[in-house]
């Protein structure tokens, strides 16, 4: 951010335009959240070169609606992407009910997950030659 002049506004605009978050985990438990003791240790240096606040920083990956004590990894990548999505389309349907309190995340489904559907995915021209 710095280094480019921007603010930290200007910096996350720029991550979600050009970001996709693709989720691996349609179970809660796999879904990593921290406490804010260790957000605090691990992030305090961050923050202070961003210049966000403890508050607006927490806010990012904090469950809307909700007063969790945790920081959600996966509510920070949804706030920070253009788009989400799930690697089959089962996996879309599990996570879509599991993120239906959070409105950042607008899970996809994609067939391409699934290795007996790669044949359908818009990028199989190219996957044989690579």
């Amino acid at each position: 951010m710095k280094e480019e002049g921007l603010t930290f506004e200007e910096a996350a605009a720029v991550v979600r335009a050009s970001s996709v978050f693709t989720t691996h985990t349609p179970v809660e438990a796999g879904n990593e959240r921290f406490s804010r003791e260790i957000m605090e240790h691990y992030f305090s240096g961050f923050i202070k070169r961003s210049g966000l606040s403890w508050v607006q920083f927490w806010e990012l990956g904090r469950r809307d609606g909700g007063e969790e004590k945790n920081f959600f990894m996966n509510i920070l990548a949804f706030k920070m992407t253009i788009r989400s999505n799930a690697v089959s389309l089962v996996h879309g349907q599990v996570s879509r009910r599991m993120w239906r309190d959070v409105p950042s995340a607008p899970m996809k489904s994609s067939a391409c997950g699934r290795p007996w559907n790669w044949r359908i995915c818009p990028a199989s021209p190219i996957l044989p030659r690579h």
